[in-house]
């Protein structure tokens, strides 16, 4: 394969490999297509493939709309280059063959991704790294006992990675750290914000925070504290704005006189009271003080305060566009 990054070969488990140029997509769907438009405006080339006998028609359909969206705010120099890079494949070995790195985009079943990467470990090239979009199932039910077991990993992503930066990286136990080590440097050289799930869970963290948040809202609608109407307010004018700039506990960082000390009154009170069935070690309260003062010295807490409501007034402004937009 002929390499667009520098640096010529590098090695994975002792095999040489190119440096990444081709994408195999295995599934036309919302995250499919989006994965398809991240990978090729980051400069690689895409083969996108679906099941059997389904057209694939609406899919690049739907990527030609995106592009020229990502065109005309400015996120790409030019849809029809991107556009280039992506290419029909006619089926899973065409797609498979001269990859790099294949990422799976069926459905959340367990069974059909099984058989799925049952075919792909069988038709790949051994050195192939074989991916899933998987939103909980774990690696370890997608690909164990397959002779290629250590090659196979989760890469969850937010969707539509077309743009959103997140992907949640979730090997198994197996998975060979070298696919964990060259998965996150493929990832983070397309532009995503690379989250290195620890140890398997099912649902890893992004959906698991989710899912948090949407039991304590319908909680709340079903006993009549709010309205759903006024719940999505909170969200979308409150808790989403301030969560697009920075993550929970930053936030906490600062509202207040810094993180421990306002998980140490009241606030922190209230969650115990709320949450007695969740409890947390005391000493996770200093691992978690410990790397904010390191991403933030306490002496910096004005001027990132400062910095959040310029960004604040900014999505504010952009909000109040998009509510005026007719659809």
């Amino acid at each position: 394969m002929r390499g667009r990054a520098e640096g010529g070969l590098k090695r994975l488990d002792n095999r040489e490999y190119a440096m990444a140029e081709k994408v195999a997509v295995i599934g036309r769907g919302l995250v499919g297509r989006a994965w398809s438009v991240g990978f090729a405006r980051a400069g690689w080339d895409v083969a996108l493939t679906g099941r059997p006998g389904t057209d694939p028609a609406p899919a690049f359909a739907a990527i030609d709309r995106n592009l020229a969206d990502l065109e005309k705010l400015g996120e790409i120099p030019s849809a029809k280059q991107a556009r280039a890079r992506i290419t029909a494949a006619a089926d899973l070995a065409t797609a498979l063959q001269g990859a790099t790195i294949a990422i799976e985009n069926y459905p959340e079943d367990r069974a059909i991704k099984r058989a799925v990467f049952t075919e792909m470990d069988r038709l790949a090239a051994r050195d192939v790294i074989l991916c899933s979009s998987a939103s909980g199932i774990t690696t370890t039910e997608i690909a164990s006992g397959l002779p290629g077991e250590a090659r196979i990993v989760v890469t969850h992503p937010c969707n539509p990675p077309s743009f959103l930066r997140v992907v949640e990286l979730a090997p198994a136990p197996f998975t060979a750290p070298a696919v964990v080590a060259r998965c996150r440097e493929i990832m983070e050289s397309i532009g995503k914000s690379v989250t290195l799930v620890k140890k398997e869970i099912e649902g890893f963290i992004l959906n698991r925070l989710h899912i948090a948040l949407v039991v304590e809202a319908l909680r709340l609608v079903d006993q009549g504290y709010v309205s759903a109407e006024d719940l999505e307010k909170v969200v979308k004018d409150g808790v989403g704005p301030r969560w697009a700039l920075m993550g929970p506990f930053e936030t906490l960082d600062l509202n207040g006189s810094g993180f421990k000390t306002l998980l140490g009154g009241g606030y922190g009170t209230l969650i115990k009271q709320l949450y007695s069935d969740r409890p947390w070690r005391p000493e996770v309260i200093d691992q978690i003080q410990e790397a904010r003062r390191k991403a933030l010295p306490i002496d910096k807490l004005d001027n990132r305060r400062a910095w959040r409501d310029r960004y604040l007034m900014q999505i504010d402004q952009l909000k109040q566009k998009a509510n005026a937009e007719v659809m």
